[in-house]
């Protein structure tokens, strides 16, 4: 997709994304469905409904790495505007989605001609089916991606359950048709803005974009994912002492028996941020602290 000069497209971050992560975060979502318990049709799985599949999974991670971040609306001849991309007091994010349920519940009660294909296809990508379950327990998302056929699919493989409504699937263009499911959806502060624009990029500026890369691209964001902490490119970072605490965790389940700097190397070793001793002191500290509560 396009971006003018001195900017970079979120298509081109969207890639490079999927080539670093998805496969790593496609484990993460399947780990998260075998380790959950479900109690009726209750998900213990924050955000559930837009977690979906692990492509869903991939998706939503990449676009809560722009929170915080100004996102600009691109033409071939510059940047047209500028967004939010999570407004703080609502909550509502530039790039959004139907959750699955809601998805497939607007395939199953709609007929074909609410819904175009060529409108489907272009947002929602030829990636996307609706979950055939009406059920939101847990067990069929287990049965599917972790005991059945694509326990190891790969992500290029995987299905889509989720549908966007503020962007084109793939692209992260302003959809060029506005769907038909968004109507109702799509926040005031930015609907009538975004349908002026079909068609046009979302992207950042080079400068935010090579930040971006730095803080996600990195062996530290997928090894926050895997540990729990949710990482954005925001300015500003999740705790240093939360990411020590959780490598060391992992690390030393029992402990350790290293000197300071033997077991801050071994921490470090795994991607966790390089701090001073001291930090790192006070990290394990508030561990042990915890446990002997």
């Amino acid at each position: 997709m396009f971006a003018p000069f001195g900017y970079t497209s979120l298509h081109t971050l969207w890639k490079e994304f999927v080539a670093r992560h998805a496969e790593p975060l496609c484990e993460v979502a399947r780990t998260k469905y075998a380790a959950s318990e479900s109690i009726g049709d209750f998900i213990p799985i924050s955000g559930f409904g837009q977690f979906g599949s692990p492509a869903d999974f991939v998706e939503q991670a990449f676009i809560e790495t722009f929170d915080g971040r100004a996102i600009s609306l691109a033409t071939a001849h510059g940047a047209i505007g500028h967004f939010a991309a999570k407004d703080d007091n609502s909550g509502f994010r530039l790039l959004d989605r139907l959750t699955v349920f809601e998805a497939t519940m607007h395939v199953f009660e709609h007929d074909p001609g609410a819904m175009p294909s060529s409108v489907l296809h272009s947002v929602g990508s030829y990636e996307f089916d609706p979950w055939p379950h009406k059920s939101e327990g847990l067990d069929e998302w287990r049965i599917v991606y972790v005991e059945g056929p694509q326990a190891n699919t790969p992500f290029r493989q995987l299905r889509f359950h989720t549908l966007p409504y503020t962007f084109e699937r793939n692209r992260f263009i302003v959809p060029r048709e506005p769907p038909p499911w968004g109507d109702d959806l799509i926040d005031e502060l930015f609907a009538p803005r975004l349908r002026e624009h079909g068609g046009q990029s979302f992207a950042l500026t080079d400068d935010e974009a090579n930040d971006w890369r730095r803080r996600i691209l990195s062996p530290r964001y997928i090894n926050a994912q895997r540990g729990g902490l949710r990482v954005t490119s925001a300015p500003g970072r999740p705790s240093r002492r939360e990411e020590i605490r959780l490598a060391y965790r992992r690390v030393f389940p029992t402990g350790d028996q290293l000197s300071w700097k033997q077991a801050q190397r071994a921490v470090e070793d795994t991607g966790a941020p390089t701090v001073s001793l001291d930090t790192f002191k006070r990290a394990v500290h508030d561990l042990r602290n915890k446990k002997q509560r």
